[in-house]
């Protein structure tokens, strides 16, 4: 099994890192690229990697970048070899998943999603959470690369469901960030000491994982807040939740559901983290 990987930034990067050889990596980052020298074979192209790889995984920005790495000029589908299996860990539209397995299938190809539940570090500790979508037979080959990062891998149906599930996991962690960062806001502002109203969610179960990584950064950046780094990883996080809120809205429309919390989150979040 020849295994390639498209996308090296943050995430990517350590999903790569863990995929064992040979591996066939493609960044439009040279020093994404230049961190794997010693270990992979470093493409110059998307369609280089189509053709020194088997089984593909693909961590780009956004639904554009994915159509153009598969089905773009110069792209997967032009130099890829039947048979072989893309797994796209984007976080896009399940119609683009649709769409780019539908144009792949003509040429041989096939797409599914791997939508990824986790940060770098979980990447490099095997402890992702992969939702998938697809063709069972087709998962099943392309558990090889999925193994690699993920402690469970999970299949929620047809092409596109793993992202709708992703989707689903992500809205409910922004509007838990968000109800996090306006409690203990009141609570400050209150004059009431903040460690109270994190002992009060730990006994009654509302300390979640995200909401207890948010008050352990709270507590460690406290002085920093207004720091040039602490304000680019607050604006970082701000896009990552608008987009994210934006994909799992528009997927509600798709099934007929209106996410009200969803919409209202998406609209505040950055004012939230900023000045919460």
């Amino acid at each position: 099994m020849r295994f390639g990987f498209i996308g090296l930034g943050d995430l990517g990067n350590a999903m790569a890192r863990m995929i064992p050889e040979p591996l066939c990596v493609f960044d439009v980052s040279a020093p994404a690229m230049e961190s794997f020298r010693d270990r992979a074979r470093l493409a110059t192209s998307a369609g280089e990697v189509g053709q020194h790889a088997d089984l593909i995984g693909l961590c780009v920005r956004n639904d554009q970048d994915v159509c153009d790495v598969i089905s773009g000029p110069g792209g997967l589908i032009e130099h890829a070899a039947p048979g072989t299996v893309i797994a796209v860990h984007s976080t896009v539209m399940p119609q683009t998943v649709i769409d780019q397995a539908a144009r792949a299938a003509e040429h041989g190809i096939f797409v599914f999603d791997a939508a990824v539940s986790g940060s770098a570090d979980d990447a490099l500790q095997k402890r992702q959470v992969c939702m998938t979508g697809g063709d069972p037979e087709i998962l099943a080959k392309a558990r090889p690369l999925l193994d690699a990062f993920s402690r469970q891998i999970i299949p929620a149906g047809a092409l596109g469901q793993g992202m709708v599930l992703k989707f689903a996991n992500n809205l409910t962690t922004y509007l838990q960030l968000a109800a996090t960062v306006e409690s203990y806001a009141l609570v400050e502002a209150a004059g009431i000491d903040p460690q109270l109203l994190t002992n009060v969610m730990a006994d009654n179960g509302n300390l979640t994982r995200i909401m207890k990584l948010y008050n352990e950064l709270r507590t460690a950046h406290a002085a920093e807040t207004r720091s040039a780094p602490f304000w680019i990883a607050q604006q970082a996080l701000a896009g990552l939740a608008e987009k994210d809120l934006h994909h799992a809205i528009e997927a509600g429309a798709v099934h007929g559901v209106e996410l009200r919390a969803a919409d209202a989150v998406r609209t505040h979040f950055r004012a939230i983290i900023t000045k919460g």
